[in-house]
């Protein structure tokens, strides 16, 4: 991968709000990770969610759905822990 194709996939996965990467390092192993972000809006750390390739292609949107509300969930907790 280019160093610009990367930039660009860091980019949409940053307005998307989510990442998915299929089979990145092992074969027929994905995942989905959003950020969690702490009370100055910056991203604090990730939620990641790894599992085989085939259940990801499966039930990606519903999958995708409850990582980022995870992360959301966690991220008002990280808020209101700094507060």
């Amino acid at each position: 991968m280019t160093s610009e194709a990367f930039v660009r996939e860091v980019r949409e996965a940053r307005s998307r709000g989510y990442a998915i990467a299929q089979d990145p390092v092992l074969d027929e192993a994905s995942s989905i990770a959003a950020p969690l972000i702490d009370s100055q809006g910056r991203c604090a750390a990730t939620i990641n969610l790894v599992l085989p390739t085939g259940r990801l292609k499966n039930s990606q949107d519903s999958l995708m759905s409850l990582v980022c509300a995870a992360a959301a969930k966690l991220s008002r907790a990280l808020t209101e822990i700094a507060t």
